[in-house]
């Protein structure tokens, strides 16, 4: 489920660091548009 891969994602760019956390962001923008286009 999505919100299982989110919650990873979360967790995991928590335990490498703030410097990961704008992967992380973008990521999840990228993740969310994908969602609200295929709807």
């Amino acid at each position: 489920m999505w919100w299982n891969f989110t919650l990873d994602l979360s967790f995991r760019a928590k335990r490498s660091g703030a410097w990961n956390l704008r992967h992380f962001l973008k990521t999840f923008t990228e993740i969310a548009s994908s969602l609200r286009s295929s709807q």
